[in-house]
């Protein structure tokens, strides 16, 4: 594997993912400004299918955003809120996830085009991710214009508070 800009990118025929290697993603995801880290199962972004693992601590940001291909999430372990928006940022739909052994909605598809946000509710959590490539950050994210940059903490912490999922939420 190689390490690239906040993620493990595979480089075997075959990959498996074990306890040993998930607690070496939440210790990258702990140590990591952005509070993420994943492992992309695909060799490459310019790949025609993304496939990750992927851990977000509590006091992640993820800003809301949207993509041109639709996105699955698989909860592995913890609990996870997906947000999603109408154009305007007002949100309307609330879906939390949690792994498949809680007994609870553990798996979200979401088509192309919708606004939303994930959001950690657990100290961690992890999950599988799947979309359509190739990724290009800044062109295959549309970044939601009514909401905070990434670098912008203040106004993250007051956005996140209004929409109710401040740090300290259990």
């Amino acid at each position: 594997m190689k390490k690239a800009d906040g993620a493990l990118f595979n480089t075997a025929a075959v990959v498996t993912v074990d306890a040993r290697l998930v607690d070496k993603l939440k210790a990258q995801a702990r140590s990591a400004p952005s509070r993420r880290f994943r492992l992309c199962l695909h060799a490459s972004t310019a790949d025609q299918t993304q496939e990750m693992i992927v851990v977000h601590c509590r006091d992640n940001y993820s800003r809301p955003h949207a993509h041109r291909s639709p996105l699955t999430y698989m909860i592995i372990e913890g609990r996870m809120r997906v947000l999603l928006f109408d154009d305007a940022g007002k949100v309307t739909q609330r879906i939390d996830l949690a792994a498949f052994s809680s007994g609870n909605a553990f798996a979200l598809h979401i088509e192309p085009e919708r606004w939303y946000m994930p959001v950690c509710l657990t100290e961690q959590v992890v999950f599988y991710e799947t979309k359509w490539g190739p990724f290009r950050r800044e062109t295959t994210n549309s970044w939601a214009p009514w909401s905070p940059a990434e670098h912008d903490a203040a106004a993250i912490a007051a956005y996140r508070r209004s929409l109710g999922v401040d740090f300290d939420e259990t």
